[in-house]
């Protein structure tokens, strides 16, 4: 199972991240809180469409790299972002075990992350473990979207900022099937 999840390193995050993080400002401050999750904001619930979003068109500009290592870990010819949404937490947030249905892939960008336990959990189905990636601020965290995964409990007064997405698979790159 911990094969399935695998990491990213986006180029240039440094260039990128205060743009993002102003964008996400500039969005009506939606809280989420059912008793449940906690998280502070997102544009998780917004009618419109991802790619009429400023914040995303500016980081798949900054994700080709990202994008070409997708193609050749899965054999992709071709490939959609479904979905995606940002999120931010502050101390005591949460999003409790979760999946993602009708997408093939799930990923989590991580634009503010001040300590790696703050990072995603996954469950490994196989093992029945609770494991995480060694991330960083910066990295993208790739995983089969049927894998409950959770961000735990923020108990750092530092804000959590991420962009997470799903993806679906078109079609397959014959070529690269050996």
């Amino acid at each position: 199972m911990k094969s399935q999840v695998w990491k990213h390193t986006l180029k240039n995050h440094n260039e990128i991240k205060d743009y993002l993080l102003n964008e996400f400002e500039k969005t009506p401050k939606n809280k989420f809180d059912d008793g449940i999750d906690l998280i502070e904001r997102t544009d998780y619930y917004q009618k419109s469409d991802l790619q009429s979003r400023p914040y995303f068109a500016k980081f798949h500009l900054y994700a080709k790299d990202f994008y070409d290592e997708m193609v050749n870990h899965y054999c992709l010819n071709e490939f959609n972002i479904r979905n995606g949404w940002f999120q931010q937490y502050k101390k005591k947030g949460t999003h409790h075990w979760h999946f993602h249905g009708g997408s093939n892939l799930s990923f989590v960008y991580y634009i503010e992350l001040d300590d790696k336990k703050n990072s995603t959990e996954f469950y490994d189905l196989e093992n029945r473990k609770i494991f995480q990636l060694d991330i960083k601020e910066g990295d993208i965290a790739v995983f089969p979207s049927y894998i409950p995964h959770r961000s735990p409990v923020i108990e750092t007064d530092n804000r959590k900022t991420i962009i997470s997405c799903n993806v679906n698979f078109m079609a397959v790159e014959e070529k690269m099937i050996v």
